[in-house]
């Protein structure tokens, strides 16, 4: 899965937990600033995404995501690690 997708997805996930504009989202949009996403909103947003993408996250490192960049970091680093430690 490309960085690309990645971003669709979350995109998608902001768009219907968030009510947010999809045309207002980029990898800089803020969570916090731009969304007006408190830690319950980005608690549920790690949540949806652990069941879309199959894979839990830190969620520590989760809740200090800033931006849409960051969450799509977070899944490719997750995702990837999750794939290396698959058996062959």
């Amino acid at each position: 899965m490309s960085d690309e997708e990645i971003f669709e997805e979350l995109r998608s996930l902001c768009v219907s937990l968030l009510d947010a504009d999809p045309a207002a989202l980029s990898p800089a949009t803020d969570l916090r600033r731009d969304l007006e996403a408190d830690s319950l909103d980005l608690a549920e947003l790690v949540t949806a995404a652990e069941v879309r993408f199959g894979h839990p996250f830190d969620f520590d490192l989760a809740l200090r995501m800033q931006t849409l960049a960051d969450a799509v970091t977070l899944v490719r680093a997750t995702v990837d690690r999750g794939r290396s430690a698959q058996p062959g």
